[in-house]
């Protein structure tokens, strides 16, 4: 008699196990249903989005710093621009650096803030070699950052 009461209980472990797993199927199905109607898959309503914010960089800036790494979340140092280029790119557009963070922003740049314009590193090589030392790999293991 013991081995039929374990033998029904199984059998009925086995159909509630099937019976929830039915039940999270359906309910999957139902959210992608709820999607779809709702304006497309999430990656599809995150594209039109950004899609709408393209001509606006203050709110592109705020959508890719709350990404993770700030969207680079995968890149090939060989497919990469070249750290020289973007210096050259920020002394055509007359950008400014910090010369703290090298970060770079819009003229008119504050001396004051720490802020010089970014043609300047074309003839300052002090200036030259941070600048690529802190966009790019360029003895990064000297850096005390991982890799």
């Amino acid at each position: 008699m013991r081995k039929i009461y374990s033998s029904r209980s199984s059998f009925l472990n086995l159909a509630k196990s099937l019976m929830l797993l039915l039940l999270c199927a359906l309910v999957l199905q139902a959210q992608t249903v709820s999607n779809r109607s709702a304006g497309g898959t999430p990656e599809q309503q995150t594209a039109r989005f950004f899609e709408s914010i393209r001509k606006s960089p203050p709110q592109q800036l705020a959508f890719l710093l709350r990404m993770p790494k700030g969207a680079d979340l995968h890149n090939h140092l060989s497919g990469s621009v070249y750290a020289e280029r973007y210096l050259e790119w920020a002394a055509e557009k007359k950008l400014c650096v910090n010369q703290m963070t090298m970060a770079l922003s819009e003229a008119p740049c504050v001396t004051a803030a720490g802020q010089l314009p970014a043609s300047q590193a074309l003839t300052d090589d002090g200036l030259y070699r941070r600048m690529i030392n802190a966009w790019s790999m360029r003895y990064w293991q000297f850096s005390g950052q991982n890799g």
